[in-house]
């Protein structure tokens, strides 16, 4: 299902935001579709922001992925 849904948000670049629930565990497919998430809106200049509980942002912290709370901010786009 979370697969399903960050396909249809990346279908065109666009900001993508994403709440993940105060009692949320991340395994790691969950983890690896968050970062792929990343890795997409970074090449294609597309805000992400990501908001977590605590939990949520221990699980992050403790494989090194808590860069992702930082979020991206969008590109500014070429002058036409």
């Amino acid at each position: 299902e979370l697969r399903a849904a960050l396909a249809r948000a990346c279908a065109t670049p666009r900001p993508v935001a994403v709440t993940l629930a105060d009692d949320c565990r991340l395994d790691s497919a969950a983890l690896g579709l968050l970062l792929l998430l990343h890795g997409h809106q970074s090449a294609h200049g597309a805000a992400l922001t990501l908001a977590a509980g605590p939990a949520a942002r221990r699980q992050l912290r403790r494989n090194n992925a808590d860069y992702l709370l930082r979020g991206l901010a969008a590109a500014p786009r070429e002058a036409r």
